[in-house]
């Protein structure tokens, strides 16, 4: 077997996900990793290197994703309230399973990680600022507000309800029918 090979570091990762979002962060442990993937621990530390390092590209793979599907919506969606709308549905969604339970255990556990998932969050974070910022540059939201507000207002918004403790299909609601307030607030008449 290859060390370097891709199908066997793929397999790790969604088993090692699957053991995250089952038992969380501490609930599980390298020897149960190598148990659900088929190989020796050993082998399983030749590919992967530390638990920090495989947890560390779970999380990552999952941001990664997350950001590809925001800016595919963005990239291909001709009218812009379309894709508003597009991308108001598809956040919350996103957003639940990125800020899970298990999202705070793996800052607390391995800091390292935060930086990381941070530097990505900046990505997205700066695809959506500058799409808020194509609507006011075209007339589609008001021009007395800045894009970075707004996204300050949207950022609030979702801090204020996963602080509040709500959590899955109650979250994608919420998020979502505040954020369609907002945007019939601010739009172009």
């Amino acid at each position: 077997m290859k060390f370097n090979d891709v199908n066997i570091e793929q397999r790790v990762l969604e088993k090692t996900a699957d053991l995250i979002l089952k038992k969380g962060i501490k609930g599980w442990n390298m020897d149960q990793l190598s148990d659900e993937v088929g190989l020796a621990k050993n082998t399983l530390y030749k590919i992967i290197g530390s638990k920090e390092v495989l947890v560390e590209k779970v999380v990552l793979e999952f941001i990664i994703s997350v950001q590809k599907q925001l800016v595919s919506v963005i990239n291909n969606e001709k009218d812009y309230l379309t894709t508003f709308q597009k991308i108001i549905n598809l956040f919350p969604m996103l957003l639940n399973n990125l800020y899970t339970d298990f999202m705070q255990e793996i800052f607390i556990e391995y800091p390292t990680v935060e930086k990381s998932v941070r530097s990505h969050q900046d990505e997205i974070t700066k695809s959506i600022i500058n799409f808020i910022g194509k609507g006011i540059e075209e007339g589609i939201i008001k021009n007395d507000i800045t894009k970075e507000f707004m996204f300050e207002i949207f950022q609030a918004l979702v801090l204020h309800f996963i602080k509040s403790g709500v959590k899955g299909e109650e979250l994608s609601k919420k998020l979502t029918t505040s954020f369609n307030c907002i945007i019939d607030g601010v739009r172009e008449q």
